[in-house]
């Protein structure tokens, strides 16, 4: 895990929920310098995103110069990754260039982490069915499991004692689904409704779709 990468990550404000996510898992993989090598998969149960909602999410910062990627340049043939969190002021498009030679044939999306892969560095917790139901009983069920994967990233499990909580600070704000997405979008892991205005949410959920 690359602290260096990750605080940069968090330095950056043009960043959406779903990228910021992506952003953070392939941080937690890679070293210093910005390379490591997580298989697509370990980055969907990282983020709880689907296999596409990933994919879009590692073209659109390809394009912004935030990630370069090279097809089964890792080990294993997994594809290699150079993360940074501070691209230069109008790079350009990162082309992607597959290998045209393979020992093995090129599988660049596989169902378990690649053997070399770093470990995270604590135990994330899965939220039990109970603290998503405590959620939507004040939120949408899109605000609700984006938040889940929002407190995944940042390594806060989610009890269900810590979702009765949560449910009980938002219940009577006549906007909670805007409170839960000021602090997405902030960082934060609790929810502040005495900070958030009843104004209607900003960013699109259909970024977080599959992440229950």
């Amino acid at each position: 895990m690359s602290v260096k990468v990750m605080s940069a990550v968090w330095e950056r404000e043009d960043l959406d929920a779903s990228e910021r996510l992506v952003m953070l898992s392939l941080a937690d993989h890679a070293d210093d310098d910005g390379v490591c090598y997580p298989s697509i998969a370990r980055l969907c149960k990282r983020t709880s995103m689907s296999d596409r909602g990933v994919q879009k999410v590692l073209s659109r910062l390809q394009e912004r110069g935030f990630l370069r990627v090279e097809i089964g340049a890792g080990r294993s043939g997994s594809n290699r990754y150079f993360v940074t969190a501070t691209p230069e002021p109008g790079s350009p498009l990162n082309p992607v260039h597959p290998r045209t030679t393979f020992t093995t044939p090129p599988n660049p999306v596989r169902l378990t982490p690649e053997p070399g892969s770093p470990k995270p560095s604590r135990t994330i917790i899965e939220p039990s069915s109970n603290a998503r139901a405590a959620l939507c009983a004040v939120l949408s069920d899109d605000m609700a499991d984006a938040f889940i994967a929002h407190r995944k990233a940042k390594r806060a499990k989610l009890t269900d004692h810590a979702a009765e909580l949560i449910a009980a600070k938002l219940r009577g704000h006549p906007n909670p689904d805007a409170v839960v997405e000021q602090s997405i979008m902030n960082g934060w892991t609790g929810v502040f409704p005495e900070k958030t205005a009843a104004f209607i949410p900003q960013f699109d959920l259909s970024k977080f779709e599959g992440t229950a």
